[in-house]
């Protein structure tokens, strides 16, 4: 297998995602430092929180700044340090302007007003965004996607950029409210529970329907299971 830093035979790229949900900044951190996050990428088309203003951009960016002068402990929680490693340390990179799930562009929509994934992952735009998040993962970074969403299953962290990075052979987990993680491809039998016999693409699409951004603002109607069948895609 090629990348442009040359051949390579057994690739271990890897990356996380996680969804900032209702966390307290403490134990949001605590689950960065848990599976060793050095590098926090925003995929937010509107980095900001209502209701969690401790996950608004600058807010974030303040608290990140000041847990990179702390150190964590196992069993002790956080204590002063004056001699990071720097694998201890966080980078916020924003990228939500590229790798958001949030548009305008009516081209970019199902018919029924919801945007869709296929399209938006065809765009310049999107591709440069992946291109330079998977440019991190090949540098060696641990690298979590942060959105908003609790569970990856309603959220384009998953629906969207990670199946877009699992195409590129990155291993995925996703990091759960509890502390767990969850597999890309355990995610995916979740779909296939849900919808039925399906092919894995249709899955997406099914999924990025119900879930997606929409301009309507009427109630949506999610597709239901579908037994023994098979569509084309």
């Amino acid at each position: 297998m090629r990348s442009w830093f040359g051949e390579t035979t057994s690739p271990s790229w890897h990356c996380y995602t996680i969804g900032h949900s209702n966390h307290t900044s403490e134990d949001f951190f605590q689950l960065l430092k848990k599976y060793n996050i050095d590098t926090l990428v925003d995929v937010r088309s509107t980095p900001f929180s209502q209701y969690q203003p401790q996950f608004n951009k600058n807010q974030l960016i303040e608290d990140i700044t000041t847990q990179n002068t702390k150190t964590f402990i196992a069993g002790e929680g956080f204590t002063k340090a004056t001699d990071l490693a720097p694998s201890q340390k966080i980078e916020y990179i924003y990228m939500g302007d590229k790798l958001g799930g949030r548009y305008e562009d009516r081209t970019l929509f199902f018919k029924n007003g919801v945007v869709d994934y296929n399209k938006v992952r065809k765009t310049t735009k999107f591709q440069q965004g992946l291109e330079d998040l998977f440019k991190l993962i090949l540098m060696g970074k641990s690298v979590a996607i942060m959105c908003t969403e609790k569970d990856p299953l309603d959220c384009h962290r998953f629906l969207l950029v990670s199946h877009s990075l699992a195409q590129k052979k990155v291993e995925i987990d996703h990091i759960l409210a509890s502390g767990d993680t969850i597999s890309n491809g355990d995610l995916e039998q979740k779909l296939l529970q849900k919808y039925g016999n399906v092919p894995t693409e249709k899955l997406y699409e099914l999924r990025n329907q119900d879930v997606g951004y929409s301009v309507n603002k009427e109630a949506r109607t999610p597709h239901k299971r579908l037994e023994n069948q098979t569509l084309n895609v």
